[in-house]
């Protein structure tokens, strides 16, 4: 059961350093960056050079906060300073986000996606379990969504998020996401 109000670990999120958020030893990254280092997303040409050509200003224009939209999948996770909270049933996790009052309905029961998703800023999600770990898929996003909050990382139509959540112990969530975007990346 993933009900409850989860706050983002301060690991990662350099501005929560000094707002006293204790940090669980075990929520830390359990992977060593120097055996397994994450490499920077690899852009197609086009996308490449699209992002180089935008300014500052244009950057700073096309972030999600300046427009007062939700930030979409998967920005909420990786630049998300507030509190979530899940609220889950037998077919359903709703995951109520603090910022801007976002919300999500995802449903738990395997549905396949519709034929032609109407584009969502949370994108359309469809679950299924894989032991104790929720497997969210998503697609179906919204143009106006970057995938980061910085205004640099924007997609295609052919965005896929999937998210993987598993919660080890009764104190934290594990969450993994992966983007899928080919042709932006």
């Amino acid at each position: 059961d993933l009900s409850g109000v989860w706050s983002p670990n301060r690991t990662g999120i350099p501005h929560l350093e000094n707002r006293g958020v204790p940090v669980d030893p075990a929520a830390l990254r359990q992977f060593d960056a120097d055996v397994t280092p994450e490499q920077p997303p690899s852009f197609q040409p086009w996308a490449a050079e699209k992002n180089k050509a935008m300014t500052a200003t244009e950057r700073e224009v096309a972030k999600e906060s300046v427009n007062c939209v939700p930030r979409g999948l998967p920005a909420i996770w990786l630049s998300n300073t507030y509190a979530i909270q899940f609220v889950q049933t037998p077919r359903l996790l709703v995951h109520l986000i603090e910022v801007l009052n976002n919300f999500r309905v995802i449903h738990t029961d395997g549905r396949p996606h519709p034929k032609n998703p109407d584009p969502l800023f949370h994108g359309n999600s469809s679950a299924r379990w894989e032991g104790d770990t929720l497997v969210i898929d998503s697609v179906g996003f919204d143009e106006r969504t970057f995938v980061t909050n910085s205004g640099t990382w924007f997609h295609s139509d052919q965005l896929r998020v999937i998210e993987r959540i598993s919660r080890p112990s009764k104190n934290y969530l594990v969450v993994q996401i992966t983007v899928e975007d080919p042709k932006v990346l």
